[in-house]
């Protein structure tokens, strides 16, 4: 995903739910890059702690990303695989 100069917007989408739930600015391609780009971005979703999240962060999740229709593999993975793995992970984290 970090490949692409600008992402699909699915693949933004993604990315910037992850972005939210690690309290990083949303909606910012360098920074979700910069997430990625890290040594540990596989394995801080793995140990990801959902008690860090505060309220405002999941309600925001909830109505920004997850209350999206194409906000789910099916559709993801039409442009990223990649993407669409994460986009189970941030579903499961709610």
């Amino acid at each position: 995903m970090k490949s692409f100069p600008k992402p699909p917007p699915l693949v933004m989408l993604v990315m910037s739910a992850v972005c939210l739930l690690f309290a990083e600015k949303e909606n910012d391609w360098d920074t979700a890059k910069k997430m990625m780009g890290k040594m540990d971005f596989l394995e801080s979703l793995v140990y990801f702690k959902v008690d860090s999240v505060k309220q405002k962060q999941w309600d925001k999740l909830k109505t920004g990303y997850l209350n999206n229709p194409q906000f789910n593999k099916e559709d993801v993975t039409k442009f990223s695989s990649a993407a669409a793995t994460i986009v189970v992970w941030v579903i499961a984290s709610d």
